[in-house]
């Protein structure tokens, strides 16, 4: 094993995308958990809760999956651990091959930067092409 130092930078970045991963992968259980207790309660006692909070528990409903598919948590998570996987093999490479050089760790920085990108807002009603979020790093 060739001892190499990675940049603090891409390091750190490697931990930001583990977490933000991890982040948005419970978020989107807890989003879809919330949605579907508030939905099955409010299908299923109705008559029990009353008005108001048979309103508030649909709302929440909405609300939770609304947000889940709007901004697509999910596919973000996705994402992210797609970015860092591929971080993570360049610094394994880094660190083992001397051939692999810091340009090619650069390089597949910057790839993992593009596979994690921004946050999508998809608003409803709007198709997308989950394919599309994910952009290919090997297009140049």
């Amino acid at each position: 094993m060739i001892d190499r130092k990675v940049p603090p930078e891409i390091e750190q970045h490697l931990r930001d995308w583990w977490h933000i991963a991890n982040f948005d992968r419970i978020f989107q259980v807890f989003l879809a958990l919330t949605g579907m207790a508030s939905a099955l309660i409010v299908s299923t006692f109705t008559n029990e809760l009353g008005t108001r909070k048979t309103k508030i528990f649909s709302f929440v409903a909405a609300l939770s999956f609304g947000v889940m598919s709007g901004f697509d948590i999910g596919g973000k998570a996705d994402a992210t651990r797609s970015g860092w996987r591929h971080l993570t093999t360049a610094i394994l490479k880094f660190k083992n091959d001397p051939c692999y050089t810091s340009d090619k760790l650069i390089d597949a920085y910057s790839e993992g930067e593009a596979m994690v990108g921004n946050v999508p807002f998809h608003p409803q009603g709007s198709v997308s092409n989950p394919s599309s979020l994910v952009p290919d790093v090997n297009v140049k």
